[in-house]
């Protein structure tokens, strides 16, 4: 009797196994795959985190002097020449060549050409100015646009860049507002040249060199 409930309790345990496929294997759980550009500290991320770069024609040296913030260097005899080269006023004097590091503020010896050259008096290449003209004892420049910009004596040098007009004449130096005919005074003695980038203003009264960050 015992034999034959044994021989019924197998039957009924093989009746209830699942069925198993001949060389089947049983399914493998795979992961989902990460995407290295959206992982935490992926370039992605990275990206995020990064400042943006400088604004077009500022180095990121000259981004992080504060607006207003003046440079200015005796020089020695005249001097001639001044440039603007992105963070660095180059310039002549008695010594021959000269530059000033408008983010450090250190001034050295600096081999360049030192020939005369002839100011931009009459403010040629300049695309919103239509002429210059000397009516009397001040000069008058006329923009294309009908404005009119009347200075303080006849002009030496002028350049222009994002707005400003920088004038330089015989008894000032002005930086013009184009926009707004809005007038900042720069120098009360008159002055020789003028530069100007997106960064910087510089100017010279003959004797000393001057550069403001924008």
């Amino acid at each position: 009797m015992s034999k034959r409930l044994c021989v019924v309790a197998c039957l009924l345990c093989a009746c209830n196994r699942p069925e198993r496929t001949s060389g089947a294997s049983a399914p493998v759980l795979t992961a989902p795959a990460v995407s290295s550009s959206s992982a935490p500290g992926s370039h992605e991320a990275i990206d995020a985190a990064t400042p943006p770069p400088a604004a077009s024609g500022f180095s990121a040296a000259a981004s992080a002097v504060r607006p207003g913030t003046m440079r200015s260097v005796v020089a020695e005899g005249h001097t001639s020449r001044m440039r603007l080269e992105s963070d660095e006023l180059s310039y002549c004097d008695s010594r021959g060549g000269r530059v000033l590091d408008l983010v450090s503020g250190v001034e050295s010896a600096r081999e360049r050409s030192c020939d005369h050259e002839w100011r931009n008096s009459a403010c040629d290449g300049i695309d919103i100015v239509a002429a210059v003209r000397e009516p009397d004892q001040d000069d008058i420049i006329d923009a294309k646009k009908g404005l009119s910009f009347p200075v303080h004596g006849h002009i030496h040098d002028c350049a222009y860049n994002s707005g400003i007009l920088l004038v330089a004449t015989g008894l000032e130096i002005v930086a013009i507002d184009v926009m707004t005919d809005h007038r900042e005074i720069k120098g009360k003695e008159g002055g020789n040249q003028v530069a100007i980038n997106e960064a910087w203003m510089a100017w010279s009264d003959g004797r000393k060199v001057f550069a403001q960050r924008r």
